[in-house]
């Protein structure tokens, strides 16, 4: 989340990013309740500091004098008590509104209302024009007996699928041929928890806005209570290191976070139906950078031009290159974004 003390001066900002985003931002309402915060907060720390002065003088009192000291002390203890009272739920509504503040976008990202809007950046080559008819995916993996949606749509619901014999043994080939490619690059692959607590959603941005999309455990033990299924191993590897501080000597650190992804999609009724989808979880590798900026600014919007893209655009460049197909490298829209405060 964005830090306060930045949104306070940059509240602007925060409403035109907003707006660009398409997304309601309630900063009027977080900068009104902040400044009530902040004005109990004043109040109980000049009544805290009375009481210590008070204390102090107390010793050299005597009489009428003694008397007037004890009860203001114990005045001044019922109010400090009553100020804990009221900021309480302030700092709670404090932080629910600072989750639903976004990201302002790069200026470079392009405006639109959805994908229509994307704008395509390069290609890698032009895609090639067969000159026979072209089959999908599904059907040339059932005609070779490597696909099995029918058994399991009835074993786990609509959307779901079975892979057989050597559609395996390529997926299984595909993510290894990743995984070499980002270690030889010098990223640590890590095997990552798949099953995560709630504030590690909220910390890497997801919750708030993405809830319906992510799986809960339905019977929570003490052990794992609100605990949930990851839609990226993205969630695991950036909440990895969360409450540390690391040695700068120490940076950049690169992971490689490999971990099934559980998405529900819930609302893609009727949309992208054909095939294999993400309601079964489906495996991916993700390449991950900690660097000193990310460290350092991560009280404001993260910065236009991060260091760390470098190397995951030359590892694309690398693949496309070492194998005949058409990567395109798309700037995705400001819109539709979910109410996190993800870069983008």
């Amino acid at each position: 989340m964005l830090d306060l003390a930045w949104i306070r001066d940059h509240a602007e900002e925060v409403r035109q990013g907003a707006k660009r985003k398409h997304l309601p931002c309630p900063v009027d309402e977080l900068l009104l309740v902040d400044g009530e915060r902040r004005a109990l907060v004043r109040q109980a720390e000049e009544a805290r500091a009375e009481q210590n002065a008070l204390g102090q003088q107390l010793k050299s009192l005597g009489g009428e004098a003694k008397v007037g000291a004890l009860e203001r002390l114990k005045h001044l203890k019922t109010k400090v008590a009553e100020h804990g009272v009221l900021l309480a739920p302030l700092e709670a509504r404090l932080e629910a509104l600072q989750l639903q503040i976004p990201n302002p976008p790069d200026a470079e990202v392009p405006e639109g209302q959805d994908e229509r809007g994307n704008v395509e950046v390069r290609r890698s080559a032009e895609p090639a024009t067969p000159s026979f008819a072209v089959k999908d995916h599904i059907e040339l993996l059932t005609r070779l007996d490597m696909l099995d949606i029918e058994r399991a749509g009835r074993l786990a619901g609509s959307r779901s699928y079975v892979l057989k014999g050597q559609a395996v043994l390529l997926e299984l080939a595909v993510l290894r041929l990743g995984l070499d490619l980002i270690v030889a690059r010098g990223f640590t692959p890590l095997s990552v928890p798949v099953v995560v607590k709630e504030w590690a959603l909220r910390g890497t941005a997801y919750f708030p806005g993405a809830e319906e999309q992510t799986y809960r455990i339905a019977n929570p033990t003490a052990e794992d209570e609100s605990s949930w299924l990851v839609g990226t191993s993205e969630v695991s590897v950036t909440a990895l290191h969360a409450g540390e501080i690391l040695d700068r000597a120490r940076l950049p650190i690169r992971y490689a976070g490999i971990s099934p992804c559980f998405r529900r999609e819930a609302g893609t009724y009727g949309k992208d139906t054909r095939g294999p989808s993400c309601p079964q979880p489906i495996c991916c590798i993700r390449p991950f950078f900690l660097v000193a900026w990310s460290v350092l600014s991560c009280l404001a919007p993260v910065p236009a031009s991060p260091p760390a893209a470098g190397p995951g655009s030359d590892m694309q460049k690398a693949f496309s290159s070492d194998y005949p197909l058409c990567v395109a490298w798309v700037a995705v829209v400001r819109a539709p974004w979910r109410a996190g405060s993800e870069p983008d």
